[in-house]
């Protein structure tokens, strides 16, 4: 699976291991269930304002190379933007 596939994709939940500095997006994706996962998290901006109205899917997922490693923002379909800075990513096939 790639970033690309989760446009439409639902975001179930956001879990933080603060000990860990690992973030967890569990997504739900038309090809199945599926976890992002943050490694070494050093930020997290998770706004709530639904600008463009209440919307849990994601429209798009972007990474940007940066010197303290990865940016990822992703696009809510509400218009609201969540901005992670991690040291790497991966995304995780599960079962519901």
């Amino acid at each position: 699976m790639k970033l690309s596939d989760l446009h439409d994709a639902s975001l179930i939940q956001v879990i933080v291991d603060w000990q860990g500095g690992l973030l967890s997006c569990r997504l739900n994706a038309k090809e199945g269930h599926v976890i992002l996962e943050a490694h070494s998290m050093q930020k997290l901006e998770c706004p709530r304002f639904n600008p463009w109205g209440p919307s849990v899917s994601i429209n798009e997922v972007k990474t940007y190379d940066i010197d303290s490693g990865i940016r990822i923002t992703m696009e809510m379909q509400s218009g609201d933007i969540i901005d992670i800075i991690c040291a790497s990513f991966n995304l995780i096939p599960t079962v519901a």
